[in-house]
């Protein structure tokens, strides 16, 4: 990531009110371009290289965990931060998303003062690696 460029966020929610908060929430200090689908992710991440991933969990095809086990498998794609999305207060998937390593995870619904904060803490991590 370069210290002179705006980082660029990838937003992954398939509920477009969610994406419409995540990007108003983040637009003023960060790129955002967000998408409906792990799917739509990928494609999106064949071409551009993001600097974060905020994503949502529980999606229909194929969810969150599923798309963050891909990413880590991929060398491209293996570093990227991840900051978990969920309205999901099962605690079996809140310690699934821990033991798959997750770098971080918000509940919903999120303020946009605490999704920023966590953003920057986690564009702040990736810097130091």
């Amino acid at each position: 990531m370069e210290n002179s460029a705006t980082p660029l966020i990838l937003s992954v929610d398939d509920d477009a009110v969610l994406s419409v908060h995540v990007n108003s929430s983040l637009k003023k200090f960060y790129q955002v371009v967000s998408v409906n689908s792990a799917e739509a992710a990928f494609a999106f991440l064949k071409d551009k290289t993001v600097d974060l991933i905020v994503l949502d969990v529980l999606m229909p095809g194929m969810n969150g965990l599923q798309m963050y086990k891909l990413l880590r498998q991929d060398e491209a794609t293996a570093n990227i931060p991840v900051i978990f999305l969920t309205g999901s207060t099962d605690e079996e998937l809140v310690e699934e998303l821990i033991k798959s390593g997750a770098d971080d995870f918000i509940s919903k619904p999120v303020s946009p003062a605490e999704l920023l904060m966590h953003v920057r803490n986690q564009l702040e991590k990736s810097k130091k690696k």
